[in-house]
């Protein structure tokens, strides 16, 4: 890089050489050199040491800056944390009988500060369920809050050996699940030594007598783990519990320490659509794609195949008036369901849970679950989604026609019938059942208030649809809406699935395709 002549003052540049006096490993180079100079800086009278001076000072200062401003203590954390000396290391001292493990492990700054990693193990299924960090807080921070508050009665010291097992074993049991660790796990492992030989290897149980036990507590919803474990382990081949737990009114422990709801997503990206990513941005994503929320992986996915060869087969025109017909002007999005269902809408999640990897004869308990209760929409939704995703679609296909039966109007059972047609290869018949059209327009005429189920109900089988019809345009279309509709509210959207399978299956080295786009100028 040559410097702008423009930028400096010949005076100054002379100061400036003088200062480096390293400039005569240049000299070999002069000639070449003074070429460049004389077209760029004609008529400014500056030897070519000094310009390549100035031009180090320039380098350097912007070299410092930009070190400066790449430090952050996340940064700090993942990547130089584990060279700081282990200042104390804590576990629940119940951890074996609960097989849940709650560790702290702490290291000490060279002022005496403290960084903190807190790793939340379940042991029987679900390997790091959460973890947290706390960067460079004085030492009399760290002992008020975690050894001296009421929250010192979690943990007992314990060898670093013995969490450092429990936390990478954990991890490793669950991965074998098919479930990863927390997203932030990228960030608090720089805690931890290397899990090499240097670290002793200790025998530590997983599972429950070594079969995965999904343990729920009350209020929790984990039917996209059941999900991954019913196609990991086959239906029927995992145990699942339903607890709820009694604890004082003035401290609630997981509360206070992890927050199972779903946290708003976070990450370094510059953007958070991925069609606005740049290369940094692409960097990150092929770092941490399997920790991202799908929505997120499934538009990056999208966003690749457009930009690549692919972009040929997904026609944009006529989006806008195609959206046009799909939704009134002027439409509300009420909620995920209607507010006077929300309690029926989590006591069918919790209904649901009670059967879903009970053992043997799952089908059988699930049919049954279904036909216990016949006036519960939301909750045979539900079944149907599972058993449509998990099971062959003709064991799901008479509970599909009951429910269309029983709830003709319903839109729930309207797409569930048609997505079953979909699966047994029956495209008319299922735009059939739909009125021959995806359009809420027409599947609710007048109306201008939704619920978040009623549109990714629709949405998703309009996906389906014509990915199974190999449209991908069409496809591309409604994935484009639903991500603009519900990707920034953090909803897990089941309807990119499909698209994101087929678009995948196309494009099965990302990190080559992201260096060909790159180099292409199609990603900055």
């Amino acid at each position: 890089m040559i410097l702008s002549a423009s930028l400096i003052h010949p005076t100054l540049a002379s100061f400036f050489f003088s200062e480096f006096l390293f400039w005569r490993g240049f000299i070999n180079t002069y000639p070449q050199l003074l070429s460049i100079c004389e077209q760029r800086f004609l008529g400014w009278n500056l030897s070519l040491p000094e310009l390549w001076a100035i031009n180090q000072l320039i380098q350097m200062a912007k070299k410092k800056k930009k070190n400066k401003a790449a430090f952050s203590p996340k940064n700090y954390v993942a990547n130089q944390a584990r060279n700081l000396p282990i200042a104390g290391v804590f576990i629940n001292p119940d951890w074996r009988e609960d097989n849940l493990a709650n560790i702290l492990v702490a290291r000490e700054h060279t002022n005496g500060h403290i960084t903190v990693g807190i790793y939340l193990v379940d042991l029987f299924c679900l390997g790091l369920k959460d973890t947290i960090y706390e960067f460079n807080i004085p030492r009399f921070e760290f002992e008020e809050k975690y050894r001296k508050s009421k929250f010192a009665q979690i943990w007992g010291p314990c060898s670093y050996e013995l969490a450092h097992n429990i936390i990478y074993g954990g991890i490793e049991y669950a991965e074998e699940l098919g479930l990863q660790p927390h997203r932030d796990w990228r960030i608090t492992q720089g805690i931890l030594e290397e899990d090499d030989e240097k670290v002793e290897l200790m025998d530590i149980e997983f599972g429950d007598k070594g079969v995965p036990h999904l343990i729920i507590f009350e209020g929790q919803n984990y039917l996209r783990e059941m999900s991954v474990l019913s196609k990991t382990l086959g239906p029927g081949n995992f145990l699942v519990s339903h607890l709820q737990v009694d604890q004082d009114e003035d401290w609630d422990e997981e509360e206070d320490f992890f927050d199972d709801e779903e946290e708003d997503f976070e990450m370094d990206f510059s953007h958070p659509d991925p069609f606005q990513w740049t290369s940094d941005d692409w960097a990150i994503f092929l770092e941490d794609e399997e920790v991202l929320p799908f929505p997120v992986y499934a538009r990056a996915i999208d966003c690749l195949y457009r930009l690549s060869d692919k972009e040929a087969t997904v026609n944009t025109d006529g989006w806008e008036e195609e959206y046009k017909k799909f939704v009134p002007a002027n439409f509300e999005i009420s909620g995920i369901v209607d507010p006077e269902d929300e309690d029926e809408y989590v006591e069918s999640i919790n209904l649901f849970a009670s059967v879903a990897g009970a053992g043997k004869n799952l089908l059988k308990k699930i049919k049954k679950l279904f036909h216990n209760h016949p006036e519960n929409e939301i909750l045979r939704e539900i079944i149907l989604e599972f058993l449509l995703t998990e099971f062959d679609a003709k064991d799901a296909g008479p509970l599909a026609r009951e429910f269309f039966q029983s709830f003709p109007e319903s839109i729930g059972a309207k797409t569930k019938m048609a997505e079953f047609l979909i699966r047994v290869g029956d495209l008319d018949g299922a735009m059939e059942i739909m009125g021959g059209s995806f359009s809420l327009v027409k599947l609710f005429p007048g109306q201008q208030k939704f619920t978040g189920m009623e549109l990714m109900h629709v949405l998703d089988l309009a996906i389906f649809y014509y990915v199974t019809k190999f449209e991908i345009s069409k496809a591309t279309m409604y994935s484009e809406w639903e991500w603009n509709l519900f990707a920034g509210n953090g909803v897990n959207l089941s309807g990119l699935r499909a698209i994101t399978d087929f678009k995948e299956s196309q494009m099965p080295d990302l990190r080559v395709i992201i260096e060909g786009l790159e180099s292409e100028g199609k990603i900055r």
